[in-house]
């Protein structure tokens, strides 16, 4: 199931633009780096809950200002709505 659930948002990742990032091979997240100068990853964190309510972690938490972490450990609709979420807010910029 997890790894269904891998697959499905790395597919939908990699059809993002202003996202780069490396297939996780066995954790339950992603970290993908938001490619977008002008917007540090807990603003962008903070946009995201405030303009479409999509819960993610800033990557400066994990050591990387210019990434984000978003667990796949939810259910496909969960994720699929996640992930559409996310592109709302990166085509708002």
């Amino acid at each position: 199931i997890y790894n269904n659930r891998r697959l499905l948002i790395v597919e939908r990742l990699k059809k993002i633009k202003n996202i780069s990032f490396v297939p996780p091979n066995g954790a339950f997240y992603v970290f993908p780096e938001i490619n977008l100068k002008e917007i540090d990853s807990i603003s962008f964190c903070k946009l995201a809950l405030e303009e479409v309510g999509l819960a993610i972690v800033p990557g400066i938490s994990f050591g990387d200002n210019k990434c984000i972490r978003i667990s796949y450990a939810a259910s496909n609709d969960t994720i699929n709505d996640g992930i559409d979420r996310l592109e709302k807010v990166l085509n708002s910029l």
